[in-house]
């Protein structure tokens, strides 16, 4: 997870300067590794038969 988020959402440099604006680019970062997460568990989930 720590290598996702360094080589795909920009945890390799802080494009920002104070530590609150770093703190929310982190938790802007998790959150779409959390939704991807939940798309890709979603996406494998069998489909409901039709009753």
């Amino acid at each position: 997870s720590f290598a996702d988020a360094k080589q795909l959402h920009g945890h390799r440099y802080a494009r920002f300067r104070s530590l609150s604006r770093v703190s929310s680019q982190c938790l802007l970062a998790a959150a779409a590794q959390n939704i991807k997460k939940m798309a890709i568990a979603l996406s494998r989930m069998p489909a409901p038969s039709p009753a």
